[in-house]
């Protein structure tokens, strides 16, 4: 009795422990995501995804309609900005790169890279403007990432290969997720993650291209 007693309360003792760790991400329910990244790195994609969503859902959401509605309004007002010419995500930049100091250099790494980009003032050859450049690092777990959730979604699939053949962000990209984002599912997560983080890095970008052109000036060989 005594004995049978004991395993009751390490029973109980060990059920306390499991209940005592944090929620695992919803992330980590897809294969395509946990056989690529570990624990840590997925925690991180978490933080990028839920501050994407997070921004979507205060500019696109009435009444606090469902993260996925949220996303179709996004997306009608991308492709309003591809026909105007003018596109804006309306993510402040400075609150994107505050959510950056919340990863650590491990997960940012294997997303991206950081190239540098030196111009000199056409105004001025003495006052030089150096730029950074966000893009997806070929080693990186995210591409590894991408080529294989591709094998079992077309439109990532797509997005991928013009990577590989590329290795950059190009006005195709760009295109592909303005024009045919009704091929993408957004009640799956990896969806999502793949539309934060698409939109994210050309937000970067763009603040870094709009500093260049207002500073009138050209290209330096480094």
């Amino acid at each position: 009795m005594k004995r049978f007693l004991f395993y009751i309360m390490v029973g109980l003792l060990l059920a306390g422990c499991r209940n005592d760790k944090s929620p695992k991400s919803p992330l980590e329910s897809y294969a395509t995501i946990t056989d690529i990244f570990d624990e840590a790195e997925i925690k991180d994609l978490t933080v990028i995804l839920d501050f994407f969503n997070r921004q979507i859902s205060a500019t696109y959401s009435n009444d606090n309609e469902d993260i996925v509605t949220c996303y179709q309004r996004f997306f009608e007002w991308m492709l309003g900005c591809e026909i105007t010419g003018q596109i804006d995500i309306q993510i402040p930049i400075e609150a994107q790169r505050t959510m950056y100091s919340q990863l650590s250099d491990q997960t940012f790494n294997q997303i991206w890279r950081i190239d540098q980009k030196r111009y000199r003032s056409m105004r001025d050859e003495s006052d030089t403007l150096e730029i950074v450049e966000m893009r997806y690092d070929i080693e990186g777990k995210y591409v590894k990432f991408l080529q294989k959730y591709g094998k079992e979604n077309s439109f990532i699939k797509q997005y991928y290969d013009v990577f590989e053949d590329f290795r950059e962000l190009t006005p195709g990209h760009i295109a592909q997720v303005m024009r045919n984002y009704k091929q993408l599912n957004m009640e799956d997560l990896r969806n999502q993650l793949f539309i934060a983080i698409h939109y994210l890095t050309y937000n970067d970008n763009a603040a870094e291209e709009s500093g260049k052109k207002s500073y009138l000036c050209t290209k330096i060989k480094m």
